[in-house]
């Protein structure tokens, strides 16, 4: 049998340095954890509170939503109004009120205009000193290309100093330039 020998009394070195290897290895492993932990908690803390305000919007009250009349009447109606609209809308009223800017003055003063894009007409108020003001303007407006069948609808002489005539005129509008 082989003697042993025992020392406990001085450790080897190289039983000391794998130690402190592996003391450093153990305090990184640690850290690294640590870290992790502290990521995962505050990921937790995040999904928890998104998961409560989702709880919140379940349980807030919903609209009622009210059934359709019979054939859809409701939302034909709001399709119409809607088509009414956008029709309004894409008429070139600038080519109107262009025409309209292009022969004004001469003792002619527009008091109302009241165009209708459907029909594609327009009525004309205004007040004039002299009714050969009025006839002048009417011809202008006859010769604009974006006016057509201009007429003189109605005029009077007023009763007030200094005596305007007021009038009306009907215009189609084309719409041309």
């Amino acid at each position: 049998m082989e003697r042993m020998h025992l020392d406990f009394l001085q450790p080897h070195a190289r039983q000391v340095g794998l130690g402190v290897l592996l003391l450093l290895a153990g305090v990184v492993a640690a850290g690294a954890l640590l870290v992790q932990h502290y990521r995962v908690a505050r990921e937790t803390t995040l999904l928890e509170e998104r998961i409560s305000d989702a709880g919140r919007l379940a349980r807030r009250a919903m609209p009622r939503l009210e059934p359709m009349r019979a054939g859809g009447r409701a939302l034909t109606e709001e399709i119409r109004d809607a088509n009414a609209v956008i029709e309004r809308l894409n008429v070139p009223w600038d080519v109107l009120f262009r025409d309209l800017e292009a022969v004004s003055g001469d003792g002619v003063a527009l008091l109302a205009i009241q165009p209708d894009a459907a029909s594609r007409k327009v009525r004309i108020a205004g007040e004039a000193r002299k009714l050969e003001a009025v006839l002048a303007y009417v011809e202008r407006l006859e010769a604009r290309k974006g006016l057509a069948n201009v007429y003189l609808v109605a005029h009077e002489m007023r009763d007030t100093p200094p005596r305007p005539i007021a009038f009306t005129l009907s215009a189609q509008w084309t719409g041309a330039r």
